[in-house]
């Protein structure tokens, strides 16, 4: 290989390292421009960008949202025929003067706060059901998630409240209590509701459960 040959190849390789230098010179000061203007992990593209990089970028996922600290995020009431040992609880029930049902009420609520939490529970039977509430069973699940503060009369009556404790996370309240059917009932279809209010809302979450009288 010549002289001039020689010359001409190393005239090359020396451009091109050139140009190499030229575009990484470019490439650093351009991150550096974004780094300084919008800060360490933010590497935001223009708009002439994004359409080169399939034209938009991800949208937030929804899932991601924050929940609220505190949620009632299930609530149902149900019955059942004591007197006739029905097993399974409904929302409708036949039951003859005389006879005894069972309510259910089961609560899920959610406190992410750092502070007590409080749901209040209002229970609205019809007449024509006596209720001893002195024989209403409660059950908080965990046992250290909550607790329940009675009132002397709950149904048709003062609030009944449910305490969550301070970032309780999921906790769960089961509520049973008996009602005993009347006799000479003029009324035949009767209705047991739930109500259920977050202390510092109005908006209330209900649930009803319902008895045929039949003779």
């Amino acid at each position: 290989m010549g002289f001039k040959s020689l010359l001409i190849i190393s005239l090359a390789l020396l451009g091109g390292a050139v140009f190499i230098g030229v575009i990484a010179a470019s490439f650093q000061r351009e991150t550096t421009s974004r780094l300084l203007k919008y800060g360490p992990g933010s590497f935001i593209l223009s708009p002439s960008e994004v359409d080169q990089t399939q034209g938009s970028l991800p949208a937030p996922n929804p899932t991601d949202a924050p929940l609220p600290e505190l949620s009632i995020t299930h609530l149902q009431k149900t019955v059942r025929n004591l007197t006739q040992n029905d097993e399974n609880f409904q929302k409708v029930v036949a039951i003859r003067e005389g006879e005894t049902a069972e309510f259910r009420i089961d609560l899920t609520a959610v406190n992410l706060s750092s502070r007590e939490a409080t749901i209040k529970l209002n229970d609205l039977l019809d007449a024509g059901i006596g209720v001893d509430e002195t024989k209403i069973k409660f059950t908080i699940t965990p046992p250290l998630g909550g607790e329940v503060r009675k009132p002397e009369r709950w149904i048709n009556a003062d609030s009944l409240e449910f305490i969550l404790k301070p970032l309780a996370g999921e906790v769960k309240l089961l509520v049973l209590f008996e009602g005993r059917v009347g006799l000479g009932l003029t009324k035949k279809f009767l209705t047991n509701k739930i109500e259920a209010t977050k202390a510092d809302e109005e908006r209330r979450r209900g649930d009803k459960a319902h008895l045929i009288v039949i003779s």
